[in-house]
């Protein structure tokens, strides 16, 4: 047991470093461990640091191992997502920080995992679904969303429209995220919506895409993380 415990505690050291560095190197992941398996448990651990770096990119990092481990191992791979399913649920007593994201980068990055289970995270999003009603927690479910969308729209199309009332709202990341899934839909109409209603808020917010923490406002954010269309458009 004492061995086992050694083993755990060497692991996160390890995976504490790589977590760390700037750029987050993500092909170090499973390089550096040749079973990504145990990376699963301390990789939970780090959605709760203080170090806000590190917990996002503990959010990417499981993206890339589940992903990894789904290659070979499905089951394996869809308990991870029934664990961050259960970590949001109220009955769980858990708090569930981290998990909306980390199953929207998992969904993200694995088309049969986003297959089977894009409707579940959209609707922690939904007002007539499963509606996370913590606001931290929204906001997560609405970056998980906003993640997966910018990869496979065509399974986005419910939270593509629940965004068009959340875009509206007086909550700055949350319209952020809407506004990027607005962008993701590559239709005109709703990009110039998503224009329309940021370019005149100029609260700064922490946004963290592709692998950095964009410090910006609200009415920059979208140009800041990328979003192409946008950029085209204004």
């Amino acid at each position: 047991m004492e061995k086992r415990r050694e083993s755990y505690r060497s692991v996160k050291r390890k995976l504490h470093q790589l977590l760390k560095e700037v750029p987050f190197k993500e092909e170090k992941l499973l390089e550096q461990f040749e079973n990504p398996g145990v990376l699963i448990s301390p990789l939970f651990s780090f959605f709760c640091s203080s170090d806000l770096l590190v917990r996002w990119h503990a959010v990417t990092a499981l993206g890339v191992v589940v992903s990894a481990i789904a290659k070979s191992q499905a089951e394996q791979a869809r308990t991870v997502v029934r664990r961050l399913m259960w970590q949001l649920n109220d009955e769980s007593g858990g708090i569930g920080w981290g998990c909306a994201e980390a199953m929207g980068e998992i969904l993200a990055r694995c088309d049969w995992l986003a297959e089977e289970y894009h409707r579940i995270l959209i609707s922690y999003i939904d007002p007539e679904g499963n509606l996370l009603e913590h606001e931290p927690l929204l906001e997560g479910a609405m970056w998980g969303t906003a993640r997966l969308c910018s990869v496979r729209p065509e399974l986005c199309k419910r939270a593509i429209d629940i965004s068009v009332a959340y875009v509206q709202k007086d909550r700055p990341y949350i319209r952020v995220c809407a506004g990027l899934m607005l962008c993701f839909s590559g239709e005109s109409k709703l990009v110039e919506m998503a224009v329309e209603e940021t370019k005149r808020d100029d609260r700064i917010i922490d946004f963290y895409w592709q692998g950095a923490i964009h410090r910006c406002r609200v009415s920059e954010c979208l140009k800041s993380v990328g979003c192409q269309k946008m950029t085209s458009t204004s």
